[in-house]
Formats: C-alpha cells, structure tokens, sequence
C-alpha cells in the first residue's frame, strides 16, 4: 500500500476512533437521564452498549482497512478516541444531551396536541352521550327514590299497610303469568 493511501486509512482509523467517543458520550448521557438504567440494568447496557460499538468499529474497518488488524489500525483507534475525549467530548455531551431534552420536550408536547386533538375530535360525542345519558340517570334516581319512597311509607303505616300492599300485588301477578294461589 501507498504512503498516501496508509496516511487516508490512518486518518480514517483516527475518525473511527473519534466515533467510537462519540457513541460512548451518546450513551453516557443516555444511562445519565435513564432511570431504567441505575442498578442492575447498568451491567445489562453496558454490554449492549460494548456490542454494538464493537459492531460498527469492526464494520467501519473492514470498510475502511479490508479488515486488517495491525499494530497502527489499534494506536489510530485509540488517538482518535483520546483525541475526541480531549478535544470535542465535553461540547458533544452538551450538545448531546441538550438534543435528548428537546426531543423529551417534543414528545411531551406531541402527547398533549394529539391529547388536545382527540378531546376536540369526541366532543360531540361526548355531550350526545351526556344528552342521552343524563334522562336516563335522572329517571332512574327518581324510580330508585319513589321505590324508597313506597317502603318508608309501608314501615310508617305499619302491617296493615304491609297486607294490602300484598293483595296490590297479588292483583298484578296475574299479567306475568303467576296466580295468587300458586
């Protein structure tokens, strides 16, 4: 290989590198805002984490180096990462960070708008059900008082009023079937 291709794959080896910082801020700041990720969940994302930088570092290799591992391919991954961690890390976890608190913010409003959105959408429905609903309740108060109504008279009357409550009812038995002497 030529001196001026060495001096592109190296310098592609150092952005690699520099990447790799990159997605170890991503995920610092991720696990930092994550509840989910204190604990024991911690070691569970540190190995997804160490996987998948390991995925896209080799796969950027091959593309980069035809999958050669030499002795400069692991100094140029580790400068490029020193010099992101020196140079760029603390901007790019600002920076980072600030993009997950917006889009957190975003979100939050999106749930309200589409909230909003539905509560307008089932308004009519909402006060059609209320039209409908409300007789209906009303009605049904009104029949459950009368009932109460009819036994608070009955116990103030006394037995009398108890018996002839009881022939009242024994007349109407007949319409659903059932006679007095059954």
């Amino acid at each position: 290989m030529l001196v001026e291709g060495q001096g592109k794959v190296f310098l592609a080896i150092l952005a690699i590198g520099g990447l790799a910082g990159f997605l170890y801020d991503v995920y610092r700041v991720i696990r930092l805002r994550g509840p989910a990720l204190r604990g024991p969940g911690a070691a569970l994302a540190d190995l997804v984490f160490s996987g998948v930088a390991a995925v896209v570092v080799f796969l950027l290799l091959v593309k980069a180096n035809h999958g050669e591992l030499r002795l400069y391919v692991l100094l140029g991954l580790l400068a490029g990462a020193l010099l992101y961690s020196g140079l760029v890390s603390r901007f790019a976890f600002r920076l980072v960070d600030f993009v997950l608190h917006l889009a957190s913010k975003l979100e939050n409003l999106f749930f309200v708008l589409l909230g909003s959105l539905l509560r307008a959408l089932l308004f009519p429905l909402r006060k059609t059900l209320v039209i409908i609903w409300w007789p209906l309740k009303l009605s049904y108060s009104g029949s459950r008082y009368a009932g109460h109504a009819t036994m608070a008279e009955m116990k103030r009357r006394g037995a009398g009023c108890l018996s002839s409550c009881r022939v009242r009812m024994g007349n109407w038995k007949h319409l659903i079937g059932r006679n007095r002497r059954d």
